[in-house]
């Protein structure tokens, strides 16, 4: 690999590599529109092995010149500014290349929608994009990290990141349905997958690495075919996760929230009541003990009338014993 990142070479032996898995898709003799065809390592095989008609778009000057051998026409272009698509007015291709390349872009699915008027009649869009689901990335993500390289998945040029519906909904997005998904592999071994899962105290279950080992999770580039469709055909794009973690999350909270507040409200309003049967308990207590004040003061008053009623008694008792006496005295006078 030269200086620039993006020049490599082409191995027509490796049936696991993204590149000759777009490569095995071109017709001989096709007319094809190269996008970011860097150094031209994939335009020299098909202009050499295939007899291919060859337009080359790339960015770097450099890299351009090189391509250029191996292209019929070269042009050195920013593929976000569409100024460039006037150098190919009034052509058509068979083929639309974009090798790596749409994850690079600010706005892929405005630059597919404005190539549909250069496409042959069985024209067709083929493209390898980088898996963001790769299983190394789920399981990095488990550990915190999502780090970009400088080549890979997380190329750091990377302005998209791409699952397999991902992938189609672009696609779809900018007027195309995928015929065909194929994939390039880099499955993880089972060591790396328990090692990783370890190390944020995970255990790697038979399902878990089941799961890992799935197609989506071992595809470490997607290689699609998509073609022009009406838009009638392009209405039902895949279906997002729904709910997503963090909206259930969020409401899992907000229904929680609603619960306390609702405990609160129904806590004060017993607050309120308790407070409400101790004041009237209070009051209560207050009321009983002026009752029993009450009380204590009439026990007294009756007995003190008892004891004036007693003192009356012994009043009277003392003057009937004194007028008998002295009934007995004029008694005995009157004898006399």
């Amino acid at each position: 690999m030269s200086e620039n990142k993006y020049e490599f070479t082409l191995d027509t032996a490796e049936m696991n590599d993204s590149h000759m898995g777009l490569a095995v898709r071109i017709k001989p003799k096709q007319r094809i529109l190269e996008l970011g065809c860097s150094s031209g390592y994939l335009s020299k095989y098909l202009k050499e092995d295939l007899s291919c008609h060859v337009v080359g778009v790339d960015i770097d000057k450099e890299s351009a010149s090189k391509a250029a051998k191996f292209c019929n026409k070269m042009i050195v272009a920013d593929l976000d500014n569409l100024a460039w698509l006037k150098q190919i007015k009034g052509q058509t291709f068979d083929v639309v290349l974009c090798a790596d390349v749409l994850e690079h872009l600010k706005d892929p699915v405005l630059l597919l929608s404005s190539l549909k008027p250069f496409l042959s009649k069985e024209g067709c869009i083929l493209a390898s994009i980088p898996n963001v689901a790769h299983a190394s990335i789920r399981l990095e993500l488990l550990q915190g990290h999502f780090d970009y390289e400088s080549l890979g998945l997380l190329d750091e040029t990377h302005l998209h990141f791409y699952t397999r519906d991902g992938v189609i909904a672009m696609l779809m997005k900018a007027g195309y349905l995928c015929r065909d998904i194929a994939y390039s592999i880099h499955d993880l071994a089972d060591e790396v997958i328990d090692k990783h899962l370890d190390a944020v105290g995970l255990v790697a279950t038979e399902t878990v690495k089941q799961l890992l080992h799935e197609p989506d999770a071992m595809a470490f580039q997607f290689i699609v075919e998509a073609y022009p469709a009406k838009q009638e055909l392009l209405q039902n794009l895949p279906e997002i996760l729904t709910p997503k973690p963090l909206v259930s999350s969020g409401a899992y909270y907000y229904e929680k929230q609603a619960k306390i507040e609702a405990q609160e409200k129904q806590l004060a309003s017993s607050r309120e009541l308790i407070i409400g049967l101790e004041q009237q308990k209070a009051a209560e207590l207050i009321h009983n003990k002026n009752h029993l004040i009450h009380i204590s003061e009439q026990k007294r008053k009756v007995q003190q009338v008892e004891k004036e009623l007693k003192a009356e008694k012994e009043h009277s008792k003392n003057h009937q014993h004194n007028v008998s006496a002295f009934e007995d005295k004029v008694d005995v006078l009157e004898k006399q």
